[in-house]
């Protein structure tokens, strides 16, 4: 409420940021596993039917990928606070 009374809404966005996450989770996970394996991970993401097997190694894809962007994202937060909390 108070962001829409003073009328200049805070710039959240950081697109460096945002750039650095995206590109530097895909660089992990594109690291991790083979690209037959990611293909067969998109392939059950898209709702292709497969084999209980490769439904295991597409949850394991894709729990690596969630855990690389995690950590990307901590990874950047920690120069932006920084920013935000200069340390002396």
């Amino acid at each position: 409420m108070g962001v829409i009374q003073s009328g200049d809404p805070a710039n959240l966005v950081d697109p460096s940021g945002f750039l650095f996450v995206l590109v530097g989770g895909m660089a992990l996970a594109m690291i991790s596993f083979p690209g037959a394996e990611i293909r067969c991970a998109l392939r059950d993401a898209a709702g292709i039917l497969a084999k209980e097997a490769d439904f295991r190694s597409s949850a394991f894809f894709w729990e690596t990928a969630g855990r690389s962007f995690w950590i990307m994202g901590v990874l950047r937060s920690i120069p932006a606070s920084y920013d935000v909390f200069p340390f002396y």
